[in-house]
């Protein structure tokens, strides 16, 4: 039984959910909405990303058998590469967390579901048919854009919507993005799947994340000085240390996997605190 309900927890794979709530909560404490509100949304973020991530990993079965690396998971032990959990099984999981999380956002307004939608729909177009995981730079588009709507979800509407933040969480989780395609990118060849770190290459893939690094500064930058909020002045030394951690990558390509375990470990840790300083 115990067994049974860590695979599933595997399945939903709670640190991939990290850039998604990462920005989500960056918009909750720039927009302050009523506490309530933000519960319920951050639990509908919850659902949504626990779908996604089960859904990537069923079309992820042929290339995660073959992908020996290591980021926040063991991706040739997920559960559907094990067994552990039968596809039916786990589809009909992802299903039943994507209406929980989609019904959770119709109970707090239609807008909010409309951006639920959208951002549930660019991460299944992501994964599955039409898969445009395997389209250069419209893979590292999607989830920056998906970054977009999580922080955009819980403001009163998008004109309201602050888009320095915006911007900077863009770029900076397309920069992230490129380090999670740069690790994967051996397997993804060898299946065939043409993602952008595939098209270009190591060196010329890691040159480009650090292009999007360095653009996301001047937007956080001009952020801060907008909101000079405790949660930005906490990003300050993780922004530092993401400049030397690209460096480094750029001088020695192997670090990828181990700096990504850090950076995803990291997210989590300041998701839970910014949470905690919400709350207070």
């Amino acid at each position: 039984m115990n067994a049974t309900l860590f695979g599933y927890l595997a399945l939903a794979r709670p640190l991939g959910w990290a850039p998604f709530i990462f920005a989500l909560v960056f918009g909750i404490m720039d927009s302050q909405p009523a506490a309530p509100f933000s519960i319920i949304l951050l639990a509908a973020w919850v659902l949504l990303c626990g779908s996604i991530m089960a859904v990537n990993f069923y079309s992820d079965v042929s290339v995660d058998r073959i992908n020996t690396g290591s980021k926040d998971v063991k991706v040739d032990r997920q559960p559907f590469v094990t067994g552990r959990i039968r596809k039916r099984s786990g589809l009909l999981f992802a299903a039943a967390l994507a209406a929980g999380g989609l019904f959770s956002a119709l109970s707090l307004s239609y807008s909010v579901l409309t951006l639920a939608l959208l951002f549930f729909a660019l991460q299944t177009f992501y994964s599955i048919g039409p898969r445009l995981k395997s389209v250069p730079f419209i893979d590292v588009l999607l989830n920056s854009v998906s970054v977009a709507v999580s922080y955009a979800v819980p403001f009163p509407s998008l004109s309201s919507t602050a888009w320095q933040p915006l911007l900077w969480l863009s770029f900076f989780s397309a920069s992230l993005y490129m380090l999670t395609l740069l690790a994967d990118a051996r397997p993804d060849r060898k299946a065939g799947i043409m993602t952008t770190a595939v098209f270009l290459g190591g060196r010329k893939g890691t040159v480009l994340g650090f292009v999007f690094y360095m653009v996301s500064l001047p937007f956080f930058l001009l952020a801060l000085d907008k909101n000079p909020a405790a949660h930005y002045y906490l990003m300050l030394p993780f922004i530092l240390a993401g400049i030397f951690a690209y460096i480094a990558i750029l001088k020695n390509g192997a670090l990828i996997n181990k700096i990504l375990k850090v950076m995803y470990c990291t997210a989590g840790a300041v998701v839970a605190f910014l949470l905690v300083l919400y709350l207070l």
